[in-house]
């Protein structure tokens, strides 16, 4: 697991290890340039293994290889250089390649503006005054000219223009500056950023995308939110020799701490089974469905939470639906209620429930339907009985539609409740949750998981699991990220799949766990699909399920 931390933490933490180190910024450039250095060049030479994710390398490897050819007959890598420190660790890495490849490549510099920094000046000042033959300076002017077009002609392009020194907005002029290169570069050219994309700003009206981010020392946290990652496809970690503070001091230091989680946080959350234990150890789910036309994504849900470990896995359906169903899944329990006599469903459930609690939860709205007063009914039963929920789809929409009383619900109960919306679904949640609290819109409304943050804030025992091509769990002192970027996710099912995964884990686990635990399944099924070169166009959700046993071996093979 990896902190994300924000640009101002980032800031004030190389300012304070100055500060009390007098470690010297100029080191730190070196550092950078080194890293980055070597990097670009291990990419020359097709290296691309540290590269993340990992599902999304045959991809970067396929356009790394037509940059490589363009190479061998157009030896030159350009370098785009703002007028601040990212800019001045843009000239410190052109200089350290220029001076390793020597002959063997020419190195063009596009200055985009005047040193503004005194390390950029320092950079600049250094290069020229080595006046190395294959380095070559271009100033950037408005149109394009003869000139300089052979920087937008080589097959590498260095982005070094914005870094995380972006405090604003970009001008609009600025915006035309990037509008024209990326205009002019060549559609097959292989770009690279250092620290992040320029312009990376939930503000910006442009950003330059690129291949792979070369991430300086920390992970930024703003890099991983869905409505920026989309800029980089890959991106690395680099070291840089700096210490991470314990202790920052800012004036407004966020409450909430950001992780990216990977692959080795599954193992300090799955607990080994043990050979003596029988399925009562392993706790129960119950999906609720009612409608007939999406029963099939209550089906879906409730195989997948199956193959999680639970001992007991329950459908609670219309007792007209209720043979056919056990006749087609005997693994599935199915307890068949009567709309007239819930009274009876509830006699039902309270002795099917009998043990611990906190080793049973439910899972409603995944094709229930839209039956605004029986969700509403049974979901103030599960909260009154302290049943951990996971509310999907239908419920979602339900709820959207008259948060009022899902509010006086909630409030008179004491029950973890889980929201798993897609973006649309948030968005009619979130609105609605803002009448219903009388808010002012969050500062920064591109931004989803402010929202998240926003609703848990002021919901007593809510978390949510917003699916996005990277999904986010926010719960009440963490925000988990997963690396995402897999498009398979994006179909009908994919949902009631990923709502199945929670529910199943959440009879067994923690909140916290359960969320983390998902978002790393996710990502672990997009490696596996990737590895085994199945067509993200042809995945469906029983494609998804029966991959669970490798992942599973994976993981419990790992943990021995």
């Amino acid at each position: 697991m990896f902190t994300l931390h924000s640009f101002e933490e980032i800031k004030e933490n190389e300012r304070s290890v100055i500060e009390r180190l007098n470690y010297q910024s100029l080191i730190l450039m070196e550092n950078a340039a080194n890293s980055c250095c070597n990097f670009i060049l291990n990419l020359l030479d097709g290296n691309i293994a540290d590269v993340k994710p990992l599902w999304m390398q045959e991809a970067i490897k396929t356009k790394l290889e037509k940059a490589i050819e363009s190479f061998l007959t157009n030896k030159s890598i350009a370098f785009l250089i703002g007028s601040s420190n990212n800019g001045a660790d843009g000239i410190a890495i052109a200089r350290k390649i220029a001076l390793r490849l020597k002959n063997k490549v020419e190195v063009n510099i596009l200055l985009l503006n005047d040193a503004k920094t005194d390390e950029r000046k320092y950079q600049e000042h250094l290069l020229r005054n080595l006046k190395l033959e294959n380095v070559n300076f271009f100033k950037f002017e408005e149109k394009v000219e003869d000139r300089f077009i052979k920087v937008f002609e080589s097959p590498f392009i260095i982005d070094c223009i914005t870094g995380i020194g972006l405090k604003a907005p970009l001008s609009e002029s600025f915006t035309e500056k990037l509008t024209t290169i990326e205009s002019n570069i060549k559609n097959d050219a292989f770009i690279i950023s250092v620290d992040l994309p320029s312009g990376l700003c939930l503000k910006s009206e442009k950003i330059l995308s690129s291949d792979v981010t070369l991430m300086l020392g920390e992970l930024k946290q703003e890099f991983f939110l869905s409505e920026l990652r989309k800029y980089s496809k890959t991106y690395v970690k680099l070291d840089i020799d700096l210490p991470f503070e314990n202790q920052i001091n800012l004036p407004q230091k966020q409450a909430i701490n950001f992780y990216l989680l990977e692959m080795n946080d599954a193992f300090k959350i799955l607990c080994k089974r043990e050979f003596f234990t029988n399925k009562g150890n392993f706790g129960k789910t119950y999906v609720f469905a009612n409608s007939l036309g999406t029963l099939g994504a209550a089906i879906l849900a409730a195989l997948t939470a199956f193959k999680t470990g639970i001992g007991y896995i329950y459908i609670v359906l219309p007792e007209e639906y209720e043979l056919e169903l056990k006749a087609r899944y005997p693994n599935i329990i199915t307890i068949g209620y009567n709309i007239k006599r819930l009274e009876d469903l509830y006699k039902t459930l309270l002795d099917s429930f009998k043990g611990k609690n906190e080793n049973i939860s439910a899972l409603i709205g995944s094709g229930f339907g839209l039956k605004d007063d029986l969700f509403f009914e049974i979901l103030e039963f599960l909260f009154k009985n302290r049943i951990k929920t996971v509310i999907d789809g239908d419920g979602l929409n339900i709820i959207a539609n008259n948060f009022e009383k899902f509010q006086s619900i909630n409030r008179l109960s004491n029950s973890s409740f889980i929201f798993t919306p897609h973006i649309a679904e948030f968005s009619r949640i979130y609105d609605s949750f803002l009448k219903n609290h009388d808010l002012p819109r969050s500062s920064n409304e591109k931004c989803n998981i402010e929202k998240c943050i926003s609703i848990v804030e002021n919901t007593p025992d809510c978390s949510i699991l917003l699916k996005d091509y990277i999904s986010a769990f926010v719960c009440k002192e963490d925000v988990y990220i997963n690396e995402g970027c897999f498009d398979g996710y994006a179909k009908a099912g994919t949902g009631d799949f990923i709502a199945g995964l929670l529910s199943g884990f959440l009879a067994n686990l923690t909140i916290k766990q359960s969320g983390a635990l998902t978002l790393i399944m996710q990502d672990q099924l997009a490696f596996l699909i990737k590895s085994k070169k199945i067509s993200s166009y042809s995945i469906k959700s029983e494609d998804l399920i029966e991959l669970l046993d490798e992942v599973f071996s994976r993981l419990e093979y790992r943990n021995n």
